[in-house]
Formats: C-alpha cells, sequence, structure tokens
C-alpha cells in the first residue's frame, strides 16, 4: 500500500505546531522590519508618498493579525498589551537624539487602534472554529 500524503500520519497538533512555527517566523521578521522601518532616519522612497498614520495602521494590523495566528491559544489582550507596549518602544526610540524622528503620541495610539481594529476579523475567525 503506498501513502500519498505523509502529513496525514502525523496527528493534527504536530502539524498546528509546524505551522506555527513557520508563523511565528513570519511575525519575527515582519516585526524586525518594521522596527527597522520606523527608526530609520527618514522613509524609504517606496514608502515615502503614503501617509504614516496609513503606514502605522498596516503595520499593526498586519502585526495582530500575524501574532493572533502564531501564537493561537495565546489571549488576544495578552497580544495587544504586547503591540502596545511594541508600539511605544518605537516611539521611545524614535525620540532618541541619535535617531532623528520624533516621538509622537498620536502615532502609538494609531498603533493601538489599528490592533484593536484588527481583533475584529481575529475574534470572529476564532469563533467560527470553535
Amino acid at each position: 500500500m503506498r501513502i500519498e500524503n505523509r502529513a496525514n500520519l502525523l496527528p493534527s497538533a504536530v502539524r498546528l505546531g509546524e505551522t506555527a512555527g513557520m508563523l511565528q517566523l513570519v511575525w519575527l521578521i515582519a516585526t524586525i522590519a518594521i522596527f527597522a522601518l520606523a527608526i530609520m532616519p527618514a522613509p524609504l522612497p517606496a514608502l515615502a508618498h503614503f501617509d504614516d498614520s496609513v503606514l502605522h495602521t498596516l503595520a499593526f494590523m498586519t502585526l495582530l493579525i500575524l501574532s493572533a495566528l502564531a501564537w493561537p491559544r495565546l489571549s488576544l489582550w495578552w497580544l495587544l498589551a504586547g503591540l502596545a507596549s511594541f508600539g511605544a518602544l518605537i516611539e521611545l526610540a524614535q525620540g532618541l537624539p541619535v535617531i532623528g524622528r520624533d516621538a509622537n503620541l498620536t502615532d502609538w495610539l494609531i498603533d493601538v487602534t489599528a490592533a484593536l481594529a484588527a481583533l475584529a476579523p481575529v475574534l470572529l475567525i476564532r469563533m467560527a472554529g470553535r
């Protein structure tokens, strides 16, 4: 007897663990990239024509969704708290003279609001999966 799909031999928890591990790597890369872009003295030319608030919104909605997928058993409130802290860290770093940017409370509020907005589809997906 020939087995066509060996993945079916693995328990679903093992496959979920592999998927979560890959999503955690994607999350880590995205988080590093967002932090690096945030502390650059000037925005990349490709991003310069976008409004700063749009970039913050896209970044933090993406991070919340990736976080929820990468750590499906972690409370969404912990994920939200982590992203709020990450947004605060970015703003503190931007306020350092060596960075040459300005810390902005409004940017942090946009980060938190974007993460909150991303909670809605994540909650729907989690409720549908139960």
